[in-house]
């Protein structure tokens, strides 16, 4: 008998530890207002990004025109 219990103790207590964390999984899903504060800061900190990024592809393309025409001068001079 206290082999059986020995045997069944790693399967049982899997099974409470699995029951627990699903438990405290919910109990954090349903702290909404958090977690909307959250996205609507990822949201605006997305859009700065793209932003930025953008900018960065028109400063990166105004550079590159202007590096030929400079090229160009050097080889005629």
């Amino acid at each position: 008998m206290a082999t059986l219990l020995l045997v069944l103790a790693c399967p049982i207590s899997m099974g409470v530890m699995m029951w627990l964390m699903m438990r405290s999984g919910r109990q954090q899903q349903s702290s909404t207002p958090e977690h909307v504060e959250q996205r609507r800061r990822i949201a605006a900190l997305e859009r700065e990004l793209a932003e930025l990024r953008s900018q960065h592809e028109a400063d990166a393309t105004d550079a590159s025109a202007a590096q030929p025409t400079a090229a160009r001068s050097l080889v005629d001079v």
